[in-house]
């Protein structure tokens, strides 16, 4: 046998030889959720069959490695080409050459995800981070509406209040002497009725006390007050600018009362509450607000409640107190007809700010001479209000009733 017939059946002998691949199906590759980026996969050794040598391959199918990364819920799939027909010993290079290919898709995957997974894990730091600096916002409280103040509710309530620590304070009447004393019993008013004593003794009382900013009865009143002349549903800061918007000097209205203590605001509710009163308050209120003739409507409301109470002091109102037998409700029908001969006053008038100081005096001294004539002059003004009024049904309106009378819808230029 020659060289080359040993080398021809050295060939045969190796083209008999069964070279196996196992076949390659879909291989699954998992991504450890507890091991982090790192991916756990194998691939076994290909097995292939040669059964005639010389043979084409056949048509080459294609495996899907379907990946799916748990942490994302994600699934993508890596498509490996491979042989599972017989192939020819000189195919075995391509075979691992598309094999190792394969591997360096999934090899490229895993750093794609593994790279993913930390900008995921990046991104969550940054929201919680970003979530805790995020500043906690406390919901707002709701404005509060306490109710309004009926002028019957606050006489009661103060008339029964025990004013024993302030009697000692109090100026009743005079004291007059000499020629003084014997003109005032000649030619002066009636003594008031000994019955309305205890009444008239209240009322000074109320003058002598303080506003109590514990007091919800005080502070009711002052909202009150507030709500009447500028319309709004609901309480207004106990301090601030906007007492300065009713008329008061200051951020705080109580410093106002001194002098008249809380017969100040016993008057400003009578005013702005009782019904009969109402289209009063809200002529005078208008006028206060007018561009030139304006004046502050509290303060001034408050030095009506010193000409009243100087009044009564000085027995101006006995006549009409023992003709009703009642002193609270002359005194405050006579601060609504003062206020009322105000108004009238300054209106005509043409009077302005700078004029107050005589005004006032003019006030007082009208209130001494002319008592009757300043409660004749309101009764009258009442009766013509009734007669014209149509916004307000007077008659029909609960006076001790939780009736809101707001004055401060004034129409632009009309005061």
């Amino acid at each position: 046998m020659t060289k080359q017939d040993t080398s021809d059946v050295k060939i045969e002998e190796d083209l008999q030889e069964e070279t196996s691949f196992p076949d390659m199906g879909m291989q699954r590759i998992r991504q450890d959720s507890s091991s982090g980026s790192e991916f756990d996969f194998e691939l076994p050794p290909v097995k292939k069959k040669i059964d005639d040598p010389g043979t084409e391959t056949d048509a080459t199918k294609k495996s899907i490695v379907e990946i799916k990364s748990e942490q994302k819920s994600e699934q993508k799939t890596v498509v490996i080409e491979t042989s599972q027909a017989s192939v020819s010993p000189r195919e075995i290079p391509s075979t691992l050459h598309s094999i190792t290919a394969n591997a360096k898709k999934i090899i490229e995957y895993k750093e794609e995800c593994s790279s993913n997974d930390v900008s995921q894990t990046i991104s969550q730091k940054k929201a919680a981070e970003d979530w805790e600096n995020v500043q906690t916002i406390e919901p707002a409280s709701l404005p509060e509406s306490t109710p309004l103040l009926s002028y019957f509710e606050m006489q009661e309530e103060l008339l029964r209040v025990d004013h024993s620590s302030v009697k000692s304070n109090i100026h009743i009447s005079v004291d007059r002497h000499g020629f003084s004393a014997l003109k005032h019993f000649l030619f002066g008013p009636p003594k008031m009725h000994r019955n309305l004593h205890v009444n008239r003794e209240k009322i000074f009382c109320i003058a002598a006390s303080s506003f109590n900013n514990s007091d919800k009865l005080h502070t009711r009143a002052l909202q009150t007050i507030y709500r009447c002349l500028t319309g709004s549903r609901f309480d207004c800061s106990r301090f601030g600018s906007h007492w300065e918007e009713i008329g008061f000097q200051g951020n705080d209205p109580s410093t106002d009362l001194r002098g008249v203590g809380l017969l100040g605001l016993v008057n400003l509710i009578y005013l702005l509450r009782d019904p009969k009163c109402h289209m009063i308050a809200k002529d005078i209120y208008k006028l206060s607000l007018h561009p030139t003739q304006n004046f502050p409507f509290c303060v001034m409301g408050i030095n009506m409640t010193r000409i009243t109470l100087q009044s009564l002091r000085e027995d101006c109102l006995n006549k009409e107190c023992n003709k009703r037998e009642d002193v609270l409700n002359v005194v405050n029908d006579f601060y609504a007809g003062i206020y009322l001969h105000m108004y009238q006053l300054w209106k005509s008038k043409g009077k302005t700010i700078s004029d107050s100081g005589f005004v006032i005096k003019h006030l007082e001294t009208e209130a001494k001479k002319n008592p009757h004539h300043i409660l004749k002059n309101l009764e009258d003004y009442i009766h013509s209000k009734k007669s014209t009024a149509s916004t307000v049904n007077l008659d029909n309106m609960d006076p001790g009733g939780d009736n809101f009378l707001s004055v401060c819808d004034t129409e632009a230029g009309q005061y």
